[in-house]
Parts: structure tokens; sequence; C-alpha cells
């Protein structure tokens, strides 16, 4: 019989002083393996920082912080509801201040048409004290300029020997003005007076005639009331949605 090699006794690698434990040298293989995984180990032994951070109250938060927060689900829920909660307050909103525009333009509209009504069935007057606050009349006479102003608008400033004490001011356009003769200081000229304004000078109107006023405005109102309406129906059913968890 040949002579037997004792075989080596089993190796086994004694702990050290790392975090992972001891390591066994497995005798069939003879590979080492891990008695304990190392990963789990150095989970084991390192800070829980995600742990120890505070919750990120949003994303935008979480970006400002360079991730020395904690973002969690909840946090993008109350992201996305507080995102919602905003959007349907501003749809909300737009929907209010478009009724409301719509409900001034078909105000303006009915008032330049009654103010248009009255002065074209305006009757003529005696004097012109009665054309001060009485838009029933229109008062024609001789004005004369006080003084005179041209800046972006013409504004020529007039008074009625009859009306002392009183000026007025007539304002025209610069492609409706009346001729430089009729505008100087002392210049004298036709001018026709109705509710308090000048309506009209040296052959001329003025922006205070009810002619020039913006007129078919109760349409675009309107258009702007009924979808205005529908958007803020809308808009409560989301706002109500929203505000409602």
């Amino acid at each position: 019989m040949g002579r037997q090699t004792p075989s080596a006794a089993p190796r086994q690698l004694q702990p050290g002083p790392n975090p992972f434990g001891r390591w066994i040298l497995d005798r069939k293989s003879e590979r080492v393996r891990p008695g304990r995984h190392p990963a789990r180990i150095l989970a084991a032994h390192a800070p829980d920082t995600a742990r120890r951070a505070a919750e990120c109250p949003s994303l935008a938060r979480w970006v400002q912080s360079r991730s020395r927060c904690r973002l969690t689900a909840n946090a993008g829920s109350r992201e996305r509801q507080w995102r919602f909660k905003l959007q349907s307050s501003i749809t909300l909103l737009v929907a209010i201040v478009g009724v409301a525009t719509g409900v001034i333009l078909v105000y303006f509209d009915y008032r330049n048409s009654g103010e248009l009504r009255a002065y074209r069935s305006a009757a003529t007057c005696a004097t012109a004290s009665a054309a001060l606050t009485a838009d029933s009349c229109r008062y024609t006479g001789l004005a004369t300029v006080t003084a005179s102003s041209q800046q972006t608008t013409l504004s020529v400033s007039l008074s009625f020997p009859s009306l002392p004490g009183h000026s007025f001011v007539a304002t025209f356009p610069s492609d409706r003005e009346p001729g430089a003769a009729s505008i100087g200081t002392g210049a004298t000229a036709p001018a026709v007076l109705w509710n308090g304004e000048v309506t009209e000078f040296a052959g001329v109107t003025s922006v205070q005639d009810p002619e020039y006023l913006p007129s078919n405005l109760a349409g675009s109102g309107w258009i702007m009331v009924v979808i205005g309406l529908g958007l803020a129906a809308w808009a409560v059913t989301l706002v109500r949605q929203a505000w409602s968890h």
C-alpha cells in the first residue's frame, strides 16, 4: 500500500476588523462563501441617511435642496393636488373675468346707443343754459377760444358769452381738426353745446359727439358672457373636486 497523504484540515477565515463578519471556506468547493451577505452587513452598519432626512414637501423643494431631503410618493401626490387646485382656481378666475368683461361691453353698448338716440332726437335749445345738463336739446351759438394745446390730440378750451364762468373743452383727433385760424386764442366760431359737452366747433365734430362712440359691442359682450358662464360652471366642478381632498 502506498503512503497516504494526510488531508489538510479545513481552513477557516478568522473575523477581521472589517464589518463583514466571518468568512467560511467551503469544504467541498474550496471556495470562500460569506456567512452573511456583505451588502446587508454594510446596509446595517452604514448610517441610514434616507431615514434620517426630512421628507420633501414637493418635487421642486427636492430639486432645490439637491436631494438632501427625502422625496416620497406622498410628496409627489401633494404636488399634483396643489397644482390641480391652482389650475382650477385660475380657470374659475378667468371665467369670472370673461363674464364681467362681457357684461361691461353690453352695458357700454346700451349706454352709447341711448346717448346716440338722444343726440339725434334732440330739439333746438332756446338758450345755452338749457343745454348744460339736459340731453333733450342742442344749443348752437358763437364760442370763443380761450386756450388750445396740441399733443396726441388737439384740445381747445371754449367759452360762450351767454354762459359766463363756464369753460368747455372740445377734443379733436389728429385726422379731424378745425382750421388753424379758428383755434387761435381769441378766435370765435359757431359751436354746438349738448348735455354740457361741445360736440362741434367751427364745422368740425369733436370726440364728444355721440356719433363717434363705440357701437355694436353687445354681440361680442353676449358671446363672452355665454362662454364665460360655461367655463365658470366647469371651473366650479374642478374647484370642488380639487378642494374636497
